[in-house]
């Protein structure tokens, strides 16, 4: 796994230890958060990647057990969150 900043982010939220919810983490290539995302035994919808606009914020919505998690930030920015829908 190729980032801590991202699995730290899913545990903080799944854990329920960061008080709103969500947790930013640092900027990465797509595929790596995908593949990260399934080593961790979330189902990703990969078909269903929202983007828009030049700076290309996006949208990628995750699944497990039951529970709907999203990942979204801007490209252009590199500002990235986890969090529950």
């Amino acid at each position: 796994m190729k980032d801590r900043g991202l699995i730290d982010a899913v545990a903080q939220v799944m854990d329920n230890k960061y008080p709103e919810d969500s947790y930013n983490f640092k900027m990465q290539p797509m595929d790596d958060i995908v593949e990260t995302m399934k080593n961790l035994g979330f189902e990703v919808d990969e078909d269903e990647i929202d983007t828009n606009g030049w700076q290309v914020d996006f949208w990628l919505y995750c699944f497990k057990d039951g529970i709907k998690y999203l990942i979204d930030g801007s490209w252009y920015y590199g500002n990235y969150k986890f969090s529950k829908v």
